[in-house]
């Protein structure tokens, strides 16, 4: 079985959403990352034996339970390969969770880094196709889409799938963010 992790945006894009899900419609192009909330991957799927679900989910809520919200900004939309993305700007927090999700998932549960690991891409997907071209028309056609400039980290989210393959996935576990002390200041 298959596990991610991620900080939740959807209810951030809701807007942005519906204008990629009328695009992807229009275009008649399957869009894979419709099927799951909009989201900042903290921790791309990772492998895990089956019976170690219920820990591993236990032992994420953990750690995300010692965090508080925080905002982090946009910097621009992108195409790699099948995939039209958000990127986010370098934020030291965003490195510091995925760091140590890391460690604390390769110390207690052996769980590998992973080469994209290493150089880690903080990104919310907005397309996810069967082919390049696809992929390049939907993002042809957001070129002039309103992104957020900027989004706060409120919910993390942990998904599941039984195969790892596009479309699989799903959300099996929610942890809200703490609030941080500058939230009563907006």
């Amino acid at each position: 079985m298959f596990l991610w992790c991620a900080i939740d945006l959807d209810d951030q894009m809701t807007a942005l959403k519906e204008e990629v899900r009328k695009v992807s419609e229009e275009l008649d192009i399957e869009n894979i990352a419709m099927l799951l909330p909009f989201h900042v991957s903290l921790r791309i799927s990772f492998e895990i034996p089956d019976e170690k679900e219920e820990e591993v989910k236990a032992a994420m809520k953990e750690y995300f339970s010692t965090l508080r919200r925080f905002r982090f900004e946009s910097l621009c939309m992108e195409r790699q390969g099948n995939v039209v993305w958000i990127r986010m700007k370098d934020n030291p927090k965003l490195s510091r969770i995925h760091e140590g999700l890391c460690q604390m998932l390769q110390e207690r549960f052996d769980v590998p880094l992973a080469e994209y690991d290493k150089v880690f891409i903080f990104h919310s997907t907005l397309a996810w196709t069967l082919d390049d071209e696809g992929a390049e028309r939907i993002f042809q056609r957001l070129s002039d889409a309103k992104i957020p400039s900027s989004f706060k980290a409120k919910n993390f989210v942990v998904g599941r799938a039984f195969t790892g393959k596009p479309g699989d996935f799903k959300v099996v576990g929610c942890c809200e963010i703490a609030e941080d002390q500058d939230d009563y200041l907006m």
